[in-house]
């Protein structure tokens, strides 16, 4: 993910990255070109947030 965690939720990458038995997690930010965002973890497929234009 790129720089100060520009995304519409303001979630911070930092704040998803820990090791759990072994395995490091992460956040993953995926837009698209009309503005809509999810964010989601690599721990269980969690999704964090879904951001969509009004």
């Amino acid at each position: 993910m790129s720089s100060a965690e520009n995304n519409l939720s303001q979630l911070k990458a930092a704040d998803f990255k820990k090791n759990i038995d072994g395995k490091e997690t992460a956040l993953f930010i995926l837009k698209n070109k009309k503005g809509s965002e999810v964010a989601i973890t690599n721990y269980g497929g969690a999704i964090c947030s879904i951001m969509v234009p009004d």
